[in-house]
């Protein structure tokens, strides 16, 4: 199991097992941080096919949201459109937010955001069993 789980890492664990003469085909957002292309140029046969573009869509908050025990981020661009949504006044810092990573982590930082709760690793099920109370890895404020 790798440390991190990130493209970043899948393509260093790649790296190490790949072979010349192997075909990769990589399928991925149109905008994404990590350049596949030239990390693996040289290496294996390598292709890259845009699926998807990470869009905002039109949204509107419930109006009883603040009621709720917490919200559930298991990306980055969902944390910046859900805090684009709020209007300056609406208070957040008495809610839970859970990360499924540190990117995700990292992009709730961004914000006033005092209670925040990373799962161990970036997967689903751990992000479960984080919000269960299973395994917890509480971040408050930066010191």
């Amino acid at each position: 199991m790798p440390d991190e789980y990130s493209g970043a890492a899948l393509a260093e664990k790649l790296k190490q097992e790949i072979k010349c003469d192997e075909r990769v085909v990589y399928l991925r957002a149109a905008h994404v941080n990590h350049n596949w292309k030239k990390e693996f140029q040289g290496l294996c046969r390598f292709q890259e096919c845009i699926v998807y573009e990470n869009k905002p869509s039109a949204f509107c908050l419930p109006r009883d949201w603040k009621e709720y025990d917490g919200i559930i981020f298991t990306c980055a661009s969902s944390v910046t459109r859900f805090m684009s949504a709020l209007v300056p006044e609406q208070e957040i810092d008495s809610m839970m937010f859970y990360s499924i990573g540190a990117k995700t982590t990292e992009a709730l930082r961004a914000y006033p955001i005092r209670n925040i709760c990373q799962s161990e690793q970036s997967s689903y099920l751990s992000l479960a069993e984080q919000i269960l109370g299973l395994s917890l890895i509480h971040i408050s404020e930066p010191t």
